[in-house]
C-alpha cells in the first residue's frame, strides 16, 4: 500500500516521502496514529500544491528571524548580582 508520511517515521522515510508499506502495518499503526495518508491521486497532487507553500512559508520565517537577529546582534544586557 503505497502512502504519504504526514511526519517523520524512524527507520521509514520523512515527512512528505511516498513509502509502500504493509497494509496491516498502515491500517493497524500508522493511520490510527495519523503518521501517514493513503496516497490517492488527489491527495498526491494536494501535497505538491501544499509543498509549494511550505516552501514558501519556511523561507519567509527565515528571513523574519534573520532580521531579529541581526537586531539583537551586539545588545549586551548588564548583569546585576544581589
Amino acid at each position: 500500500m503505497k502512502v504519504i508520511l504526514r511526519e517523520d517515521v524512524k527507520n521509514l522515510g520523512t515527512t512528505g516521502q511516498i513509502v509502500d508499506v504493509k497494509a496491516g502495518y498502515a491500517r493497524n499503526f500508522l493511520l490510527p496514529q495519523k503518521l501517514v495518508q493513503i496516497a490517492t491521486p488527489k491527495v498526491v497532487k494536494n501535497w505538491e500544491l501544499g509543498a509549494a507553500r511550505r516552501a514558501k512559508k519556511i523561507a519567509s520565517e527565515l528571513e523574519d528571524a534573520k532580521t531579529a537577529a541581526a537586531k539583537l546582534e551586539g545588545i549586551v544586557l548588564p548583569y546585576q548580582n544581589d
